[in-house]
């Protein structure tokens, strides 16, 4: 799977959020001002305290190297369901969706430094997504998280379809999945499918954390 997304500079918190259902496909995540472009920009409300503890409490110290965005939570039509996820080899995984439902999708990421510790951050994350096929009805950041969580509602209304999202934090550009294993870096990619294509190949659930489950997932 390639990516068709490329980095912009540093935004700020995603406490705010939007993202245009209206808009021709977009074709790439950046042009965040281009009336072609459905994205989800966030924008800063508050600023760092001058005492780093208040921030960050125990974490370690910076900067980030590493960061990775990864499936929390799915509801397809207001009911929790797995999240079932295809797999293939050389680390490409998309998360897969039924396109005969609404479904809310939510997002966790993790920031570390050089060590590979949680660690302490400067500028709260920043999430973008790519919509060509129109998906999306909402996007922003759950309250209180920082900016660490993240929230899609998606309607396929029928239709087959990918959504890309990514994130950023301090800089540094997000990995699906996880950041220190074999996956490449890319936005996580979301494909809305049938019932049964999604029986026949999204044979893995994922359950957090690198952990997946299912008797013929190749995970």
């Amino acid at each position: 799977m390639k990516s068709r997304l490329s980095a912009v500079g540093a935004l700020a918190l995603l406490s705010s959020c939007g993202g245009s259902t209206t808009a021709p496909p977009v074709t790439t995540i950046p042009q965040v001002t281009s009336p072609s472009t459905t994205t989800a920009v966030t924008t800063p409300t508050t600023t760092a305290p001058p005492d780093e503890s208040l921030r960050c409490g125990n974490l370690a110290p910076g900067p980030i190297v590493r960061y990775a965005i990864t499936p929390r939570e799915q509801r397809a039509d207001g009911e929790v369901v797995d999240l079932r996820v295809r797999a293939k080899p050389n680390f490409e995984e998309v998360w897969c969706i039924d396109k005969d439902k609404e479904h809310r999708l939510d997002f966790n990421s993790n920031q570390r430094n050089a060590a590979g510790r949680e660690a302490c951050w400067v500028n709260d994350p920043i999430w973008r997504y790519e919509d060509g096929d129109r998906l999306v009805d909402q996007a922003q950041p759950i309250p209180n998280t920082n900016g660490f969580n993240y929230r899609m509602r998606i309607n396929p209304h029928g239709a087959r379809g990918a959504v890309f999202v990514e994130a950023e934090i301090d800089g540094v550009l997000s990995y699906p999945w996880q950041s220190g294993s074999g996956y490449r870096r890319e936005p996580l990619q979301i494909v809305s499918m049938s019932k049964n294509e999604i029986e026949r190949d999204c044979l893995c659930i994922f359950r957090g954390n690198g952990i997946y489950e299912g008797d013929r997932c190749p995970k």
